[in-house]
């Protein structure tokens, strides 16, 4: 049994294989590139007082500009009747 060569049939074959091997690529690429995309992690103290002027202390944990958690250090300060906190108001995370 003589088996002749078949160019056309290998293009063929090679040019799928090809196409699925690029298609297969893609995938990984976009799922690794999701998967190890960095994160913006960070925390600070911030003290937050409230309508009485008691501030407590606490640790704000952002990602990516989002709150994460606030977990509560165990100091608190009272301050008199008329003090009136300086700083500006703004967003924990931004």
């Amino acid at each position: 049994m003589d088996m002749k060569f078949n160019p056309h049939f290998s293009a063929k074959k090679m040019l799928k294989i090809a196409v699925l091997i690029g298609i297969l690529a893609l995938f990984s690429i976009s799922f690794f590139s999701a998967t190890f995309k960095e994160k913006n992690t960070y925390s600070y103290t911030k003290a937050i007082c409230n309508s009485e002027n008691i501030c407590r202390d606490y640790e704000i944990v952002c990602q990516n500009n989002e709150l994460i958690s606030m977990n509560y250090l165990g100091s608190v300060t009272q301050h008199p009747a008329y003090w009136q906190d300086p700083r500006n108001k703004q967003a924990l995370c931004c």
